[in-house]
């Protein structure tokens, strides 16, 4: 179900339809290996971008505005599950991903400091754990307040 533009505006029914996206490809991850590189034609695809275009207009986003941004914001929701699936082939525990994770952190933060003096010093933020949603909401409130911008700007 599509979320409506409600008395607050477009922008948080997107991120819950992008969210609802990122879910339902989740659970058919090489849906999304499949929508990489290629126009959305198949119904549900065409439904997703329905829906967010709906939302877009009915906020007063511009046509051309709201036409790159489905294609964007498609385009991130696609890759962070194609990512995801990669890691659900490539850990088959949660385990091994945080020793990769651990690894990572390590490998940056033995860095040569001449070098990579902020690579090393922010090690530990680079690399949160395994199963954390904060990156993709920071990512999609990011994308989405950059095009709440973008939509405001005259003459988009």
């Amino acid at each position: 179900p599509e979320p409506g533009v409600g008395p607050d505006g477009w922008q948080e029914p997107l991120k819950e339809l992008l969210r609802t996206v990122r879910k339902v490809l989740g659970a058919h991850q090489d849906l999304a290996y499949v929508m990489l590189g290629r126009i959305p034609t198949g119904p549900n695809a065409l439904a997703g971008a329905e829906g967010m275009l709906r939302i877009m207009r009915a906020g007063g986003v511009p046509d051309q505005v709201a036409a790159y941004a489905v294609d964007s914001l498609g385009l991130f929701v696609t890759s962070v599950v194609y990512e995801e699936a990669i890691q659900a082939r490539h850990f088959t525990t949660e385990q091994e991903a945080l020793a990769y994770i651990d690894q990572a952190r390590s490998y940056f933060e033995n860095l040569p400091a001449d070098r990579f003096p902020t690579l090393a010093a922010m090690a530990g933020h680079l690399t949160r754990e395994a199963g954390d949603d904060a990156r993709f909401e920071f990512a999609l409130d990011v994308q989405i307040r950059g095009l709440a911008a973008l939509a405001a700007e005259p003459g988009s």
